[in-house]
């Protein structure tokens, strides 16, 4: 039966070279032996070799196969590979680039903040530099004040002489010290003195603070007073005229430093009587006590600049090139003031 099958096969030669391989499964009757037929798989390719060759051609598919499979195993392995190395040399290379970026950014920060502190560092100078120039004025009032050649016109000539050299103040002031004694005849000269030449102002003699009430007051009988009797500009602080600085307590203090020391000082912040309305500006004021000498025990008068502070830190900022003023883009500088108050420095302005 089995090879009535192989020879219809064989005679129909045309199907098989159509179809690769042809399974066939069919049963037969039973012979005398009691053994069954089994399936067989016949491919085309047997047929046309002789019947002891279809075992080699079965094993050579099965190597070709497997090479094929080793083949592209490598190939996959390779190709993985090749994207492995690619994906390091980019997570290497995007390490390397923020690397770089971070050291860029921390030197550029190095080099502004040592540029920051280069002009900070400047400006301190120059700040002490300009109230020197400050204080070399004050003496140059003071000098001219005591000389014996003090008139009220000659006053104001002195105050735009200084006013000349480029100093920005508030006022130019001279401090005599009166006596009860004297307080009657120095208060009718003012009087007479801005009655003819300023009618605008309302004198009112010798004022002060009062009782600890900072508002001005007349002044109360004392044996001693250290009025603004001498100022300029009058107009715009006529409201410190005859004010007696001895009744504040904070200019009393730098009053008496200064007469023990014989040394310039300045008092603590504050705002002037003057200061316009809705002004938030702290000043100062430089006094002066003269240069020491053997003929006198204490300093009788004092020399007095009124310092806004604005205008000091614009005197110090205004002269700013412009790479400096790069260096300091987004900086804040304040100026503090810690000789009067070692826990809490006041502040001056910024």
């Amino acid at each position: 039966m089995l090879r009535s099958s192989l020879k219809m096969i064989q005679s129909n030669g045309n199907s098989l070279h159509n179809d690769s391989k042809i399974m066939v499964d069919e049963p037969a009757p039973n012979n005398h032996n009691g053994d069954q037929a089994k399936a067989v798989g016949i491919s085309s390719e047997s047929l046309e070799n002789d019947s002891g060759s279809s075992g080699t051609s079965s094993s050579d598919g099965v190597k070709r196969s497997f090479f094929c499979w080793r083949w592209r195993s490598v190939e996959y392995s390779v190709f993985g590979l090749e994207i492995c190395f690619a994906g390091l040399i980019i997570f290497v290379g995007i390490g390397l680039a923020l690397g770089f970026l971070l050291v860029g950014i921390n030197n550029e920060r190095e080099r502004t903040v040592l540029s920051v502190d280069n002009v900070v560092t400047s400006k301190a100078s120059e700040l002490q530099t300009a109230f020197s120039d400050y204080v070399v004025a004050t003496a140059w009032i003071h000098q001219f004040a005591t000389s014996g050649l003090l008139t009220r016109e000659s006053f104001r000539e002195l105050y735009l002489s200084v006013l000349a050299t480029g100093l920005d103040f508030q006022a130019a002031e001279f401090i005599p010290n009166v006596t009860h004694a004297d307080r009657a005849a120095s208060e009718a000269e003012a009087e007479a003195y801005y009655a003819a030449n300023y009618p605008q102002v309302n004198y009112q003699g010798f004022m002060g603070f009062e009782g600890g009430n900072c508002v001005p007051q007349q002044r109360s009988n004392q044996s001693f007073y250290f009025p603004v009797h001498y100022v300029e500009p009058v107009l715009d602080n006529a409201a410190a005229i005859d004010f007696d600085l001895y009744s504040s307590d904070s200019r009393r203090m730098t009053i008496d430093l200064v007469l023990q020391t014989w040394e310039p000082a300045v008092t603590a912040r504050l705002r002037l009587v003057q200061e316009k309305e809705g002004s938030s500006a702290y000043s100062v004021l430089l006094l002066y006590p003269g240069a020491k000498n053997v003929t006198a025990l204490e300093p009788r008068d004092l020399a007095i600049l009124v310092i806004r502070i604005p205008a000091l830190l614009e005197r110090v900022f205004s002269k700013q090139d412009s790479k400096s003023l790069q260096n300091l883009k987004g900086t804040k500088i304040y100026l503090f003031d810690t000789t009067h108050n070692d826990k809490f420095p006041q502040f001056l302005g910024g």
